[in-house]
């Protein structure tokens, strides 16, 4: 499975670490932060990982398949919500769609 990380902080950099070293079958291939320089730093240690600027290009790239986002407070809500929201009431509780994107928020409260 194709990960993307949206924030790559100490947090993001531990489950980016997890995903390529301790998991079998997942790929991390797209990463972003509100810090470019950091997320091209990790993308550097990633074989294949791309940069994205923000967070929706990462959501939309059609070669992520599922996404982390490892981001405190609203930053997290207002990038995970769009992709997250089913289309109807019902889809969330029958069958994963495979147009839909996977994304687990690992968020810290203030």
């Amino acid at each position: 499975m194709n990960v993307g990380v949206i924030g790559v902080g100490m947090i993001g950099q531990d489950h980016v670490r997890r995903l390529t070293t301790v998991l079998s079958g997942s790929a991390v291939v797209a990463v972003t932060d509100v810090d470019p320089a950091r997320a091209q730093g990790v993308a550097a240690r990633v074989p294949g990982a791309r940069v994205h600027p923000t967070g929706q290009d990462l959501i939309q790239d059609d070669a992520v398949d599922a996404v982390v986002v490892a981001s405190w407070g609203p930053p997290t809500r207002s990038t995970s919500s769009p992709a997250s929201r089913p289309a109807s009431r019902s889809s969330a509780r029958s069958r994963w769609r495979p147009r839909r994107k996977h994304i687990c928020a690992s968020s810290t409260p203030k």
